[in-house]
Order: structure tokens, then C-alpha cells, then sequence
């Protein structure tokens, strides 16, 4: 008997944790379009922090694999970074994609960036080329109704690049132990800028291997709030400083 069932893929060994705090409905509507495509397209596991001073994320639809953890947070600033590592800590697998609410990525890269930490010495890897482009709003609602990935490459042509050819944001994934042993997320970086930059230089001063698959990843619209810029000039100071200071690490001799 024939079926048009879609053959997900398997993913068992990786857990997406996704880091969140609903700043507008955008961001809301792009978090549950992203659940209802893992759903779709993988049999994985999925852990979700949500931290805020109320909770505004309650996922009812296959909670067997969607885990969502409330954590009351009235900090203005969102510890982006203390609560991938927790997020990591909690993962039950030895495999990690870490990724922002708004970003999406093809299967077959994702596959391929798993792939890599699966047969190799990789630790880190990124699921997509380092072109991160960016979706405007009219090509986002479409995209949140259709579900189709060609909706968003049929109109790349359209799109900016976030970050230039080379962005290190958007969505990562790891081998959680190497990972956390290599220091895991830098919690001195506080709010939004630079953690990204970071989080690739010191793998690559400590000479731990990154690779990327092929492809773009994409970025749906959202307005800006306030945890999508520097928090205030204090706290951008002070990131920048911290990158400035890793960026100063040497890969130590061996001897």
C-alpha cells in the first residue's frame, strides 16, 4: 500500500536545545513553526528554557519528546549563554544542536552536520555553509504557512546576509562531554553580541576541529527587542573586551 508519509530522519542521539524568552508574537510564532518542523522531519529529542518573569511557552502537541522547562527570570537581560549550559547539562545525549528560535536549516544539512560529529574527531559543526540570510517579514509568514524549505530558497535572491559569508550564529551543534571539557558557553558574556565570534575562536586556538555542511541557513523576521542588541553600553564594553581577550589565546605548544 502506498503512502506520501515523509521518512523522518533519525536522530536520536542529538537533542535540540533551544534557549528562548518570547519578546513578540513573531518570535512565539517562529519558535512553534521550528517544534512542528523537528517533529516533522527528525526523530530526535527536544529541550527548551524558557526564562522570564512569566511563562508564556506551554507546548501540548507531542510532549513525549519535547521537553519545556520554566524558569522564572525578571532579569531585563537575557543570560543567553548561562542557559545553554544548563541546557546542556540536562541533555541525555551525546550529541547537541543548540539553536536560536528563529533559525532554520534544511534536513539534509542537518544530517550532514551530525554526520560529522558522528564519524569524526569534530566538536563543533555548523549546519550550513556560513551564509545566514535573512528573511524578510512577508517571506517569514509564508513560509510559517507553507512549512516549505523551497519557499525560503526561492527567495534567497531577496535576501541580505546577516552576518557577511562567514557567520558563526544562528545554530551549532556538538559533542556535548568535548565540549563542556573545552569550557562550554563563556558565561561572562552577558545578553546579546560576541558570543557567537567567541564560542569559534577558542575552539579553534585550542585546537579543536570545526566543520560546516553545505548550504544556507536562514533567519526568520522578528522585531528587534532589547535581547537582540546590546543590552547598554556597559554590557557591550564589557563583551567586547571578553572577545578581545580570547581572541589573545595561543594554541599551546605540544611537547
Amino acid at each position: 500500500m502506498g503512502t506520501n508519509a515523509k521518512i523522518r530522519i533519525d536522530l536520536n542521539d542529538v537533542s535540540f536545545l533551544i534557549p528562548v524568552r518570547v519578546d513578540s508574537e513573531e518570535r512565539k510564532a517562529n519558535l512553534e513553526t521550528l517544534l512542528t518542523l523537528f517533529h516533522r522531519d527528525y526523530i530526535t529529542k527536544v529541550v527548551i528554557i524558557e526564562a522570564d518573569k512569566k511563562q508564556k511557552i506551554f507546548w501540548k502537541k507531542n510532549t513525549d519528546n519535547v521537553k519545556v522547562e520554566y524558569v522564572y527570570d525578571c532579569d531585563t537581560v537575557f543570560h543567553r549563554t548561562k542557559y545553554i549550559n544548563q541546557l546542556l547539562r540536562m541533555a541525555q545525549t551525546p550529541y547537541a544542536a543548540v539553536w536560536d528560535t528563529d533559525a532554520i536549516a534544511p534536513p539534509k544539512q542537518v544530517e550532514e552536520a551530525v554526520e560529522y560529529l558522528r564519524q569524526s574527531k569534530t566538536v563543533m559543526t555548523y549546519p550550513y555553509d556560513g551564509r545566514f540570510y535573512a528573511a524578510d517579514k512577508m517571506t517569514s509568514n509564508l513560509f510559517r504557512q507553507t512549512l516549505s524549505y523551497n519557499t525560503l530558497i526561492t527567495h534567497i535572491g531577496t535576501m541580505g546576509l546577516m552576518h557577511g559569508y562567514h557567520s558563526p550564529g544562528g545554530a551549532f551543534l556538538v559533542k556535548i562531554k568535548e565540549y563542556l571539557e573545552a569550557g562550554g558557553e563563556n558565561e561572562n558574556f552577558y545578553g546579546w553580541g560576541q558570543e557567537d565570534n567567541e564560542r569559534l575562536k577558542r575552539l579553534e586556538f585550542l585546537g579543536l576541529p570545526v566543520v560546516r555542511a553545505n548550504g544556507p541557513l536562514f533567519h526568520l523576521w522578528h522585531p528587534r527587542g532589547q535581547n537582540s542588541w546590546f543590552a547598554n553600553r556597559e554590557i557591550e564594553i564589557q563583551n567586547r573586551k571578553e572577545i578581545l581577550k580570547i581572541c589573545r589565546m595561543r594554541k599551546q605548544p605540544t611537547k
